[in-house]
């Protein structure tokens, strides 16, 4: 039977979303995804005729990031005619549902080289306008359901997580982020990619910008509430605006193996699961789920949890819910100090998370995230012997 294979997989530094001080201010969207593609191509060493088709996540398509941004990239990189180019959108979700296709036309044998990956540029691509809800969709769904700062307003009073644990979780992702980033171990993972000191100089850049390396729990208790007066959800609690992007090299086995290449895991499972969107951070909890009943693992046989930290609630929440202990989650950081640009996230996480299976030989590790308007997604990662 065929395998899904990741042979490689890169990212570019997550940067700010600013439009004064992120390094990726003047970088677009597109150019982004066409430099992170042709990376992946060149140290793959692979012929590029062979890829037929890339799966590209993104949450806002709008402006730089439309007209199929995944084919615009695939142009822009210089890859072959041939390589086509499919835009994928699952919100928070997008690019980790883009390597779910990906491996599903791996298994169905369409095909037996695809690139999965995605991108977000947060402040190039309208985030700073809400999308008008349907009236008909409000008869069913309160507001609060899709802003995502009140969901885990929601979820923090249901689940009962205090603002002194979310701001303790946030202090911990920023440690260990800084750590990680302190002693090179996002090193394999990141192409130094181009961009634009604070003061304008035009640079290469190969460090996340997100990551907070002076925070304190003084510091985080001192900000205020983002949402509510009494609320507990803050900037610091909360994954900051961001730019990135990650893309993933997928082979069907014996496709790698006629190469001569060597995998860093195998997808063993996939899931998508829908909940209430009031409460669309708990999303992770019934996708999880689904990865454990079709493949009779427990979460103690899995070495490696990653689950998105959009917010610190919403992690704690997925961790109450699964009696998960939290110092498991995010070893290296998430969200809240790596960033969260959405269509990118989840490539974002795959990556960091098959060189961190390389590194420490663990056999299994799980990706799960959370997805705006009531879904979660996971995936479950397997070493090849």
């Amino acid at each position: 039977m065929t395998e899904a294979w990741i042979v490689d997989a890169v990212r570019s530094p997550v940067a700010r979303a600013h439009p004064e001080q992120g390094v990726f201010r003047f970088v677009r969207p597109d150019d982004l995804s066409a430099d992170i593609l042709k990376s992946l191509v060149e140290r793959s060493g692979i012929d590029p005729n062979l890829i037929n088709d890339v799966f590209w996540g993104c949450a806002r398509q709008i402006n730089e990031q439309g007209y199929n941004v995944a084919r615009q990239a695939v142009l822009i990189a210089g890859l072959p005619l041939t390589v086509c180019g499919t835009t994928v959108n699952r919100n928070c979700g997008s690019s980790l549902e883009a390597l779910h296709q990906a491996t599903r036309v791996i298994l169905t044998g369409e095909n037996d080289v695809a690139i999965a990956g995605g991108v977000e540029h947060m402040h190039k691509a309208g985030w700073d306008t809400i999308p008008e809800l349907s009236p008909q969709m409000l008869k069913r769904h309160c507001a609060d359901a899709f802003h995502m700062g009140m969901v885990c307003e929601h979820l923090a009073s249901k689940f009962q997580i205090t603002r002194e644990l979310q701001d303790a979780f946030a202090f911990r992702s920023h440690q260990l982020a800084a750590s990680a980033s302190k002693e090179g171990l996002f090193n394999n993972e990141i192409i130094p990619t181009w961009g634009h000191s604070i003061t304008g100089e035009f640079q290469p850049f190969a460090i996340d910008q997100t990551i907070r390396h002076d925070t304190s729990l003084e510091a985080l208790a001192k900000l205020k509430p983002a949402f509510l007066d009494n609320g507990t959800i803050t900037a610091g609690n909360a994954s900051p605006f961001s730019v990135g992007a990650a893309a993933i090299m997928m082979m069907a086995d014996q496709k790698a193996k006629e190469l001569g290449l060597t995998p860093f895991a195998k997808v063993r499972a996939m899931a998508i699961a829908g909940n209430d969107p009031l409460y669309m951070g708990i999303g992770p909890v019934p996708a999880i789920q689904k990865i454990l009943q079709k493949t009779g693992l427990s979460l103690d046989e899995i070495e490696i949890i990653e689950i998105n930290e959009a917010f610190a609630a919403q992690v704690l929440s997925v961790a109450k819910e699964l009696k998960l202990d939290p110092e498991k989650i995010n070893k290296l950081g998430g969200g809240l100090a790596l960033g969260h640009p959405l269509g990118a996230s989840g490539a974002r996480i795959i990556t960091t998370m098959v060189h961190e299976m390389k590194r420490s030989n663990a056999k299994y590790a799980l990706a799960a995230m959370c997805i705006g308007g009531g879904q979660g997604i996971a995936t479950l990662l397997e070493r090849v012997s």
